[in-house]
């Protein structure tokens, strides 16, 4: 977010191989969600990203908690989104990532990762001040779609 993408994405490795290295899912599955997979989007590293989905389908694929396969769904649907043809398909595919969402915090931060992922209760959010650190991608991402 400041600008520094390859030393985002060196720590967030680093970061990734310390928590596999635990051997706990639960470490693993919060460092891909919330650091490896967003800044992989956000650097553009589509192949990156993949493999941390990868990554991360193969690790929560034994917990019994939902909420890392949600974001599992999210991510691989955001890798296979492909280019904004502008198509009936391609607005199929954004609300399927949307409807995948499970609350404010998934569409904040999926916001983040494409322009077309920025949904109007996202946009309200951050221009009410309550989206967080997500609020100035979501208002840039806004600002384009304008």
């Amino acid at each position: 977010m400041q600008g520094f993408a390859d030393r985002a994405t060196s720590v967030a490795a680093e970061g990734v191989a310390h928590a596999r290295s635990l051997e706990y899912p639960p470490q693993l599955c919060y460092m891909l969600v919330w650091s490896a997979c967003p800044i992989a989007f956000w650097t553009g590293d589509l192949a990156l990203a993949a493999s941390y989905v990868q990554l991360l389908s193969e690790w929560a694929a034994g917990l019994s908690f939902g909420y890392w396969q949600a974001w599992r769904q999210c991510y691989e649907q955001t890798v296979a989104l492909g280019d904004n043809d502008r198509t009936e398909t391609f607005h199929h595919r954004v609300a399927l990532i949307l409807g995948a969402a499970k609350g404010p915090v998934f569409g904040d931060m999926l916001g983040t990762l494409r322009e077309e992922l920025a949904d109007p209760e996202s946009i309200v959010r951050a221009k009410s001040r309550v989206a967080g650190w997500c609020a100035p991608e979501l208002l840039r991402a806004h600002g384009s779609a304008c």
